[in-house]
């Protein structure tokens, strides 16, 4: 059987950001330059903590859902709780 999925939905990479802080955004901006560089086609879910735990376990849930192949967090809260909630997306 043929896989019918596309290259952009294999390369689903959610993005956690604790803050909506320059830093991150800025650290954001280069991770997306350097996959593009390299002619990555890629689908990005960005969630935006904002501090919020409850926001974070949302966002976990919907990346499971989604099937992202990789987690891109940046900051203590959305690290820990992709750590602490997800064992088989890197």
């Amino acid at each position: 059987m043929v896989n019918s999925v596309s290259r952009a939905e294999e390369l689903r990479i959610a993005v956690l950001l604790s803050h909506d802080a320059a830093p991150y955004e800025s650290a954001l901006e280069g991770f997306r330059e350097t996959l593009l560089a390299n002619k990555s086609a890629v689908q990005y879910d960005v969630y935006q903590l904002q501090g919020d735990a409850a926001k974070a376990l949302q966002a976990i849930e919907d990346i499971k859902k989604k099937k992202a192949i990789l987690i891109y967090s940046l900051g203590l809260l959305a690290t820990e709780t992709a750590l602490d909630r997800i064992t088989d997306i890197p």
